[in-house]
């Protein structure tokens, strides 16, 4: 997935490259366990492209419980308070899934 970011077009938008990693993760042998696993590490990051890609990411929740993944996304908003309304879109998509 790292290589992936870096050799990226100047100009890709984080939601073709979310669109991307959601389609591999119907193609890996672990369910997208790794990919998961990545997309959970980019959540938190500093770097705002990669918060961006994850957060456009909608095939797998990187996280196994609801207490995770707020606290994952309130660190991410108090690092990109701009990204707020797509953090809370997320964690909508999620906890709306997890009712399920």
């Amino acid at each position: 997935m790292a290589y992936l970011v870096e050799r990226k077009a100047n100009e890709l938008p984080p939601e073709a490259l979310a669109e991307v990693f959601d389609k591999l993760i119907w193609c890996m042998d672990d369910n997208g366990f790794e990919i998961s696993a990545v997309q959970r590490k980019w959540l938190i990051s500093q770097d705002r492209y990669l918060v961006e890609v994850a957060l456009h990411m909608k095939d797998a929740c990187p996280f196994q419980t609801l207490v995770e993944l707020n606290d994952s996304l309130e660190k991410a908003k108090k690092i990109f308070p701009d990204l707020k309304s797509l953090i809370n879109d997320f964690k909508h998509m999620w906890v709306v899934a997890s009712l399920k």
